[in-house]
């Protein structure tokens, strides 16, 4: 069986030094704060934008596609030592860059039926929670079922997302001057539902606290569940499903709390915490907060892999 390596990039919120210890390739995305260029993962991490932000709320940043040179650095590095490699970066509709690297995959031969491209529908925190079981997935399945997988996991996922400020939305260009100062005057703070790899536009939640949005959240669990039966896990129960928080300290520490006093949702099941990626904090603000309900990519490979083997007998 052909030897099969796995990349990603900085978004993935790991560092270039974090993800060469485990094996897996790596592309930085350029982050420009205040006309001043970094590489992600490499001249600086999240820790240390967060901290530039609290020390100038009002400061700029912008991420913009890797440079061409660093993709084919990632991809020459791994195919020393593998046959093949999958490269998965951000949902399409949040980033160019797969569109990137598949023009490069395509133009050159060295690189083209070796380096395969997953369409993906993930955002950052999830291309994070998913690293430990890709990399089990990757040793024993072929390219063709691990898309097949990845595909039906990312239909598992939803996401809800909060600015710390919405002057952060305002600077991106995402609401208009106006939305800005009404959503200001009102003291609104908007929810971004994540679903299908995009921020879907014909839903909006609002409200005017965290403890209302997580409260509007938690109404939307039994559309999720729902969800999940109709893309074929329909032995999934509320136990299966485990909880994402994102954000700083105190907002990760308030929302864990709301999951575990929730005997509707919560049964023991794991949340896990991440801080906001690089990315993330400079389009939304240090303060911004996540909540996700999601199954974990084992729960979809152990479901995949045994309807595969009562097809086989």
């Amino acid at each position: 069986m052909k030897k099969i390596g796995l990349i990603l990039d900085s978004t993935s919120n790991n560092s270039k030094k974090e993800l060469a210890e485990r094996g897996i390739g790596f592309i930085p995305i350029p982050i420009t704060i205040d006309d001043k260029e970094y590489l992600g993962g490499i001249d600086i991490l999240t820790d240390e934008i967060e901290q530039k932000f609290m020390n100038n709320p009002n400061m700029k940043i912008h991420t913009s596609s890797p440079m061409p040179k660093h993709i084919m650095e990632a991809f020459d590095e791994i195919l020393e030592t593998h046959d093949e490699a999958i490269y998965i970066g951000l949902s399409t509709k949040f980033s160019s860059t797969i569109q990137l690297v598949k023009s490069i995959v395509i133009g050159n031969d060295k690189y083209n039926g070796k380096i395969h491209v997953f369409e993906s529908k993930y955002s950052a925190p999830w291309t994070t929670l998913i690293i430990d079981d890709l990399l089990e997935l990757i040793k024993n399945e072929s390219i063709e079922t691990i898309f097949e997988i990845l595909k039906t996991h990312q239909e598992t996922l939803i996401g809800y997302l909060s600015p710390g400020d919405i002057v952060h939305f305002y600077n991106g260009g995402r609401i208009t001057k106006v939305q800005y100062k009404t959503a200001k005057l009102l003291r609104v703070k908007p929810i971004l539902i994540i679903r299908d790899g995009f921020i879907d536009q014909k839903e909006t939640l609002k409200s005017t606290s965290i403890d209302g949005i997580i409260k509007k959240v938690f109404g939307k669990f039994d559309a999720f569940m729902k969800n999940i039966h109709n893309n074929g896990l329909k032995n999934a129960t509320v136990k299966d499903i485990w909880f994402l928080t994102l954000g700083n300290k105190e907002n990760l520490l308030k929302v864990r709390e709301k999951i575990m006093k929730n005997e509707k949702l919560y049964h023991g099941q794991k949340i896990i915490d991440i801080k906001l990626d690089a990315s993330q904090t400079g389009h939304m603000g240090p303060n911004s907060f996540g909540i996700s309900f999601y199954l974990p990519l084992k729960y979809v490979i152990d479901q995949k892999i045994n309807q595969k083997m009562k097809e086989v007998k």
